[in-house]
């Protein structure tokens, strides 16, 4: 078909699944002549793509004393991959490959799980969830820091070889029921003397 220009002009419209593929390829043939074109998810939808929602959960000090340290990345998004989300230790990039589930109660959301070793928890000051935005280099973050003044940090409290202050916390724990026993033994032989001497009296 010519235009009002005397140039040859056509249209086709072709339903896609971007969820497929990143790009598409036109290929128009005309009078010997081979034209190509390519269209990518980013130029075709860059207005339609979402920014996700990211939290960050640390471990609890129970799962850290059960040596069962686990980070949590919670993202809000449609349509996330695994492979999108990554963690970072001390703001360097890990190679750790989460478990990842989806959220039955909230709508988009999906959890990354990382599991961390006890001697990498007592080395860790900051951890970053890492969520990779299509279109874009530049990922999003979400980083909280530890603090290990702390008192609510207990990672000096466990230690695979019995640590020092685990020990000083079981040698507290056993001079104090010692000391008990001998405090209840104590109140009943005093007990049982004043009993004698109340029935020699009378």
């Amino acid at each position: 078909m010519l235009n009002k220009n005397d140039m040859y002009f056509g249209k086709s419209e072709i339903s896609v699944k971007w969820i497929e593929k990143d790009f598409y390829t036109c290929s128009v043939s005309h009078q010997g002549l081979h034209y190509l074109q390519n269209i990518t998810k980013c130029s075709a939808c860059q207005s339609s793509f979402e920014e996700p929602v990211v939290d960050l959960t640390l471990p609890s000090n129970e799962d850290l004393l059960n040596g069962n340290a686990k980070i949590k990345c919670s993202v809000r998004i449609s349509n996330l991959d695994v492979s999108q989300v990554s963690l970072k230790l001390n703001k360097i990039l890990t190679t750790k490959i989460p478990s990842f589930e989806v959220d039955n109660t909230l709508k988009n959301t999906y959890t990354a799980t990382f599991t961390v070793s006890q001697d990498e928890w007592k080395g860790i000051n900051t951890v970053t969830c890492v969520v990779k935005r299509p279109c874009t280099s530049i990922p999003a973050e979400v980083s909280k820091e530890i603090d290990v003044n702390s008192p609510a940090d207990i990672r000096n409290l466990y230690d695979d070889d019995g640590g020092e202050e685990l020990g000083e916390l079981e040698e507290i724990n056993n001079v104090w029921t010692t000391t008990s026993t001998f405090i209840a033994l104590f109140l009943v032989t005093l007990i049982y003397s004043g009993f004698v001497t109340f029935v020699k009296v009378k």
